[in-house]
């Protein structure tokens, strides 16, 4: 397990892992290759935490790869591959906050 990051932020830094050849990876695809690693049923529609995609995109910072964080029009999260890090700005944040209650 990578330093510092819980079994769920390891997971996500799997899952982007695997995706680093493309330049967009979405929520959906994380989720979806999450559980296939983990041998999941069921929950197709379940999402992730914003706060354990920062954190595994924060570890990717020290292999070389650095993503952005998005938010779209229905909340959901994709990444894309960029030259440095950026989060999602604190509108958004709490846009997809307040969308999950």
């Amino acid at each position: 397990m990578e330093q510092g990051l819980n079994q769920i932020q390891n997971e996500i830094l799997k899952a982007i892992e695997h995706q680093s050849g493309k330049a967009l990876c979405t929520e959906a695809i994380i989720a979806k290759r999450i559980r296939d690693n983990a041998n999941i049923e069921g929950k197709q529609k379940a999402g992730l935490a914003i706060q354990d995609v920062e954190k595994a995109v924060a570890a990717l910072e020290t292999k070389g790869l650095f993503y952005s964080i998005h938010l779209n029009s229905a909340n959901d999260i994709p990444l894309k591959k960029e030259d440095e890090i950026k989060y999602l700005d604190p509108d958004a944040k709490r846009r997809r906050l307040g969308a999950k209650k």
